[in-house]
């Protein structure tokens, strides 16, 4: 049975980025990977911002009720 999941190669080995169910620790397993492509800071930051806020969150952010959150902290 094959099962897919997103990893992250760090120090010499794959890190999963969310928990896998199913396998008992220390099981050896085959692994098929593809690279995902990367982007840039500014790719990702322009990706952030061209995500749409709820109105009543953006008039709250306005009149300071709400700490806007900055794509500048990436």
């Amino acid at each position: 049975m094959t099962h897919s999941t997103t990893a992250i190669f760090e120090n010499g080995a794959f890190k999963p980025i969310k928990p896998v169910k199913g396998i008992p620790e220390r099981s050896i397993v085959k692994i098929n990977y593809e690279p995902v492509p990367t982007r840039s800071k500014e790719e990702i930051q322009a990706l952030l911002k061209a995500v749409p806020v709820a109105r009543g969150l953006a008039t709250s952010i306005e009149r300071g009720r709400k700490r806007p959150w900055r794509v500048e902290e990436f």
